[in-house]
């Protein structure tokens, strides 16, 4: 009997920290820097280590209980609540987080959302297939069996319960706008199908209709892949071109990575456009399309490259083995709904930054282990492993909280005084920030708006030094035109020209580093008549992307100026 409520009190803990872990994004403050999401990472490092040793007691104490479908629910459980709080959004019951966006779920954008949701779909679906199966041939559905304690209910209200959670789904999916998700539907949603139902016998039998099949498919494939691309066209270029310049900085150091993507995708997008030459007129020869979509992207928009340009191919590679086996021990366990969750999320990963948001590795940390329980579960030599795997996570992400606490903490004080940078207050700013400088010296925005205070305070050296840390952690071709200008009021035109011709590379589609350029080399103290009249050339010939106020004055000095010429 006290065996038997032990496996109970383990097995409800399990259950109630994995939701546990899964609502990171509930009840995280918003912060100065939404991108990195420290405090949702800071909330991942404290509270994975504690479910991390409910599962080793599962594993250990609880005879091989039957975490793999607990997993699946879960999953299907936390996709519920948001693909709920989503519908409230989009009606006008609840706030997005987003002032852009009508629905994000409890995410910053919809993109995540859509991801997020297209995993819960496929677990869904395939709960959905194993209840309508077992209620043609089985009058009752064990909804719990782990300690020889049975929920029992009815196979078809099991059913009923998982097509209401996909018709939810299938009703917020396409407001999300997310093409990625939907792919990745697609292709779990095959798998699933594929493994759990007899789908051979659908197959056209006649001549005629395989020939049918066979070209039919390609085009239906086809017009929906040219469908989706000219949905948002401009977004899938600069997907496409992303994927380019991180497969360009993966040359650069294929073996060991360069730890840093920002900084590394910067100089290699410089570096592309470099090599692409110029013209008579100082424009770079390259694709405009190409030209337009440059710009100044935190992640590659696919984790693979990502993970290639950060760590190296060794380590995408021994990732890829290991989600691999993972998913092989799912599928001979018979867990098709966490492997197809899997599925879904590597295809999502293929074109967007899952593994940059903390829910979604804890979302994939779940349907791993539900995937390897089984397997693990019946050897003591796997119990082993699997306990030790547990616990190196669970010891780095221990590791971690500190790090992750004075990160959040310095965001909250950056944000109560980034006001008197916006008000231009500078030498309040610079206080404040020199203040809070060793706590945030890892935050790249940081370290330029405080640089920037320097230069408005004419301390160039110290706002070098600052910018030059900035620039190691963005790729913003704006710290470099500051730096420039750093250089340039310290009369080192030289390396002033050096930093504006490189910002001008870096993010070919901008007036500003030309403009800068132009009013260097026309001013009397660094007067040179050829460069000024070619970076003014360069002003009234380029196209400009966005116009507005700033660059119809830039374009109406150049103009001025060559007028003044004769030119």
């Amino acid at each position: 009997m006290l065996l038997k409520i032990r496996n109970i009190i383990i097995l409800i803990g399990a259950l109630v920290a994995i939701m546990w872990l899964l609502l990171l994004n509930y009840g995280a403050a918003r912060t100065v820097d939404e991108v990195l999401q420290i405090a949702q990472w800071h909330r991942f490092c404290v509270r994975c280590p504690i479910v991390l040793v409910i599962l080793i007691a599962a594993l250990w104490f609880t005879h091989g209980s039957k975490i793999g479908k607990a997993a699946g629910w879960c999953v299907i459980g936390i996709c519920t609540v948001e693909a709920v709080l989503s519908a409230m959004q989009l009606y006008g019951f609840a706030w997005s987080h987003h002032s852009l966006y009508k629905l994000t779920g409890s995410f910053y954008n919809p993109g995540p959302l859509g991801g997020f949701l297209a995993i819960g779909f496929v677990v869904a679906l395939s709960a959905w297939i194993d209840a309508k199966q077992k209620s043609l041939t089985e009058n009752e559905f064990v909804g719990i069996d782990f300690f020889h304690y049975h929920l029992t209910l009815q196979h078809k209200h099991i059913g009923w319960l998982c097509l209401a959670i996909l018709i939810l789904m299938v009703m917020i999916l396409p407001s999300t706008m997310s093409r990625t998700a939907w792919a990745a539907i697609a292709l779990g949603t095959l798998y699933v199908v594929a493994s759990q139902t007899n789908w051979r016998k659908y197959l056209p039998q006649k001549r005629w209709q395989k020939m049918a099949l066979a070209i039919g498919v390609p085009i239906i494939l086809t017009v929906a892949t040219a469908g989706a691309w000219h949905l948002k066209s401009g977004s899938a270029v600069g997907r496409v071109f992303m994927w380019k310049i991180s497969a360009l900085a993966v040359t650069d150091s294929p073996w060991t990575g360069h730890t840093n993507f920002k900084h590394a995708y910067a100089e290699a997008q410089e570096r592309y456009f470099r090599n692409c030459g110029t013209d008579v007129d100082g424009n770079i020869i390259a694709a405009e399309r190409y030209i337009d979509a440059a710009g100044c992207p935190d992640y590659a928009f696919n984790e693979y490259l990502n993970t290639a340009v950060d760590w190296g191919l060794p380590a995408l590679l021994g990732i890829l083995v290991f989600v691999a086996l993972t998913m092989v021990a799912g599928h001979r366990s018979r867990q098709y709904g966490l492997v197809g969750g899997i599925i879904t999320m590597m295809v999502f990963a293929w074109a967007s930054y899952p593994m940059h948001v903390p829910a979604f590795v804890a979302l994939l940390l779940l349907l791993m282990a539900g995937c390897w329980w089984n397997a693990i579960a019946e050897n003591d030599i796997k119990k082993i492993a699997a306990t030790a795997v547990m616990a190196a996570i669970g010891v780095l992400c221990a590791a971690n909280i500190d790090t992750m606490g004075k990160r959040e903490d310095g965001l909250r004080k950056w944000g109560k005084v980034q006001h008197f940078y916006s008000m231009k207050a500078y030498d309040v700013a610079c206080r404040e920030d020199s203040a809070l400088y060793s706590r945030m010296s890892w935050n790249g925005r940081f370290l330029y708006e405080y640089g920037h205070a320097l230069h408005n305070l004419k301390r160039y050296a110290k706002s070098n030094e600052i910018l030059l840390e900035a620039d190691h952690l963005l790729n913003d071709a704006m710290t470099l035109n500051v730096i420039g200008k750093n250089y340039q009021m310290q009369g080192q035109f030289e390396l002033a020209e050096k930093y504006f011709t490189k910002s001008s590379y870096r993010v070919p589609n901008r007036l500003y580093p030309h403009y800068l350029m132009f009013k260097m080399y026309s001013d009397s103290a660094s007067y040179d008549a050829e460069k000024a009249e070619r970076a003014a050339n360069i002003i009234l010939n380029k196209p400009v992307k966005i116009e507005s106020e700033a660059t119809r004055q830039m374009i109406e000095e150049a103009e001025k100026y060559m007028k003044d010429k004769g030119k």
